[in-house]
């Protein structure tokens, strides 16, 4: 068995990115994504972009991607979503821009000969809260100010529903998928009013020890359980932090531009910005425990 901690991936961002960098487990929810039954995972290449190499945060309070790889001639980028977000084309636009300058020489963008892509495909695996359908799709084309029939530029992403009792044919081919969705939803639920980190370790420790006992991720929550704590907790405070933000005015203000709209009062900001701190110091020391498990 392998040390805690020690699982297959270069990249950790998130429990999502931990679990599924695994290329068994990868082609387990690729065969049920896209109908196939390949049985190696030989061919697959995974070329997340991560901390150090991905694209410079600015736009986006997590821009970096959870998973992306080739198999065969297809380029896929897979990202987990709690949230409903209209910009994820916009999103993948930049993550596979990124991608194609680092997987090709520059050199070859000036010669005579076409460089041969792989063909890409975006998918979201989506269990927030919100209703939405089993199956959807974003166009960034829906982003654009007015909508022309002759487009030069499009990007489609399809969102795929992953809540109980959604997508069960997806859910039944991928057992992995159906227990990731059993875990976050378990995450959230008792993680839901805590208010200090003990209280939210501890109801991690909870909820990790549960799901072992019941066959949900047990092999990867025993090797990587003080990591998916740390993690879970981070990717909890920060969808409730931007939550929070959004509610106190700050998009609203942002967008408009206009200081006199920003409702934002003096207690509310000190609010958000303590939960700016709680979230620093939190991805402070997941960041020194993956050091540590990669040592």
């Amino acid at each position: 068995m392998k040390a805690e901690g020690q699982f297959n991936n270069e990249y950790r961002s998130s429990v999502f990115a931990g679990l599924f960098s695994d290329k068994e487990r990868l082609l387990e929810l690729s065969n049920a994504v896209n109908g196939t039954d390949y049985t190696s995972a030989e061919g697959i290449e995974i070329n997340t972009l991560n901390d150090e190499n991905g694209i410079p945060s600015g736009i986006f309070l997590k821009i970096k991607n959870d998973i992306s790889f080739v198999f065969g001639s297809y380029l896929d980028f897979y990202e987990h979503q709690s949230t409903v977000c209209g910009n994820m084309p916009l999103r993948m636009l930049f993550y596979i821009s990124e991608l194609f300058q680092r997987m090709y020489e520059r050199k070859l963008f000036y010669r005579k000969k076409p460089v041969e892509l792989p063909v890409p495909r975006f998918y979201v695996f989506y269990n927030g809260s919100e209703e939405i359908p089993d199956r959807m799709e974003y166009k960034l084309s829906d982003q654009y100010k007015i909508k022309v029939e002759d487009l030069a530029l499009e990007l489609k992403v399809t969102v795929l529903n992953i809540n109980a009792g959604r997508n069960r044919e997806l859910m039944e081919k991928s057992g992995q998928l159906r227990e990731y969705s059993e875990f976050v939803y378990r995450t959230y639920t008792a993680l839901n009013g805590k208010k200090t980190t003990v209280e939210k370790q501890e109801a991690m420790r909870h909820v990790i020890d549960e799901c072992i006992k019941d066959g949900i991720l047990t092999e990867f929550l025993m090797e990587n359980g003080r990591w998916v704590m740390m993690s879970s907790i981070l990717e909890y405070d920060e969808q409730a932090h931007m939550e929070a933000v959004h509610e106190d005015g700050y998009d609203e203000g942002y967008d408009k531009g206009r200081a006199e709209e920003q409702k934002v009062t003096e207690k509310e900001r000190a609010r958000a910005e303590a939960a700016e701190q709680e979230l620093r110091e939190l991805r402070k020391k997941l960041q020194e425990l993956n050091v540590r498990l990669d040592s």
